[in-house]
């Protein structure tokens, strides 16, 4: 149901409530007034979900060349559905900071992006969720749960060494093992225990494990790179049921 819909159905069950009211006299003008309010109110708040913007059916990588080895990315290639753009909000750095998304499901699916790095130095991969605001216009973001597995990577056909791509080894503190989880500081909602990036037992794609994050709660890796050699990066993905 289309938000215009919406508001025109609604806009129209409050003129009716109006009208009857009105014709039947059976309030006061005062105790009219007061309730008229309180159920336009009442509708509006209600219609607030109808009215923010759709839900990003996506997950999302970052792939950062922005280290203390930077460098530049050339995105080769990336698997059916995916899109990439450059981080417009890294400034001078933009060439730096590919944004990768897959068309996500509840179900596990296979993804993957070959980039070639300008320079020999290291990347960083950030998994996260879509951005999709709570409501149009306000900068808090609504809490859209990504999941990852079975995490391989490839230089120029050759195995590259990727700590940990199942997540199935965890630190006594919860983060697995060759992995950190990165919170969004003055994050909108915040990032609470139970929001946070964590690693869930059960129902992986591979093994035990998967990572569970969003987009202001991450995990990140970061991987050695050559110039000129490109680098796949092969995962599993899903979105959590509730969060489309």
């Amino acid at each position: 149901m289309s938000s215009f819909f919406v508001v025109i159905c609604t806009f129209a069950l409050y003129l009716l409530f109006v009208g009857v009211n009105y014709r039947n006299h059976d309030l006061s003008r005062k105790d009219f007034m007061k309730q008229s309010l309180l159920l336009l109110t009442w509708l509006l708040v209600s219609l607030m979900p109808a009215l923010a913007g759709p839900v990003e059916k996506t997950v999302r990588i970052d792939i950062l060349g922005t280290t203390s080895q930077p460098t530049a990315i050339e995105v080769v290639e990336i698997s059916t559905g995916g899109k990439t753009s450059f981080a417009d909000w890294a400034g001078a750095d933009r060439q730096k900071v590919v944004l990768a998304e897959f068309p996500a499901t509840n179900h596990w699916q296979q993804g993957s992006i070959t980039i070639k790095p300008a320079s020999t130095g290291r990347i960083g991969l950030a998994l996260t969720g879509p951005y999709v605001p709570e409501f149009e216009g306000t900068k808090q973001l609504r809490t859209i749960f990504a999941h990852f597995d079975n995490f391989s990577v490839t230089a120029g056909g050759n195995s590259v060494s990727l700590n940990n791509g199942s997540f199935e080894n965890v630190g006594g503190n919860g983060t697995p093992q060759g992995w950190m989880f990165a919170n969004t500081e003055k994050s909108n909602p915040p990032v609470t225990e139970e929001s946070r990036a964590k690693v869930i037992n059960g129902d992986a794609s591979d093994g035990d494990k998967y990572v569970r994050v969003w987009h202001n709660s991450r995990a990140w890796q970061g991987i050695s790179v050559e110039a000129g050699v490109p680098v796949t990066i092969t995962f599993f993905y899903r979105i959590e049921r509730g969060g489309q």
